[in-house]
């Protein structure tokens, strides 16, 4: 499951709907909610997540969180141009690793690349 499929599936529920009842609200098959709930296909478009947005009356909270979880599950990316070859190192070493990282190793990684932040702030 995705991020996004998770908040969508919280908010969904929360508001006391069944899979089929928010797909006729926002104008989608109920087996596109299915797949988006389960993370089996990334986020949907920005106009589907503004329905989702308006038709549920979703608070600012939720609406920021959903946008981020939007942003955050997506299956593809585009890489920078003019990276550095140890850049594009890292992303391959990454991407072979993704599935069998421990929370442990995330948490460095983030600590490394916040402290990076943090410097440039300063």
């Amino acid at each position: 499951m995705t991020p996004f499929g998770q908040s969508l599936e919280k908010i969904r529920r929360d508001r006391g709907l069944k899979q089929f009842e928010l797909a006729d609200l926002i104008d989608i098959k109920a087996s596109y909610v299915s797949v988006l709930e389960r993370g089996h296909k990334g986020p949907p478009s920005k106009f589907i997540i503004r329905k989702i947005i308006e038709k549920l009356q979703l608070t600012e909270e939720e609406k920021q969180t959903l946008l981020h979880d939007a942003e955050i599950s997506a299956y593809t990316f585009t890489i920078p141009y003019g990276i550095s070859r140890s850049e594009f190192e890292l992303l391959h070493q990454l991407k072979n690793e993704l599935g069998s990282l421990n929370e442990n190793q995330i948490l460095i990684m983030k600590t490394v690349l916040s402290m990076r932040i943090e410097r440039e702030r300063a």
